[in-house]
């Protein structure tokens, strides 16, 4: 059976926009959990995942970025192997 990537490469793709949604939670071992959600919508079509790096900083950056403007490009998929 070929590799799932294989079989996708050559789909198209399209991304209308996309959001963040910052999570966070207390934990046993007395720190923060912060994870954000990332959401893309396409034509039809809604796709979520999660950012789970473990500093803090990183995904505020993010989404100082988003507000800033920073994150308004065209779309590139690079995809590695």
């Amino acid at each position: 059976m070929p590799a799932l990537y294989d079989r996708v490469a050559d789909l198209p793709l399209e991304i209308e926009g996309f959001e963040f949604e910052p999570r966070e939670m207390d934990t046993s071992g007395g720190f923060v959990r912060t994870t954000t959600l990332v959401t893309l919508r396409a034509p039809n079509r809604v796709g979520r995942g999660e950012d789970v790096t473990y500093e803090r900083d990183d995904h505020e950056a993010l989404r100082d970025a988003r507000g800033a403007g920073a994150l308004d490009w065209d779309l590139v998929v690079t995809v590695y192997r």
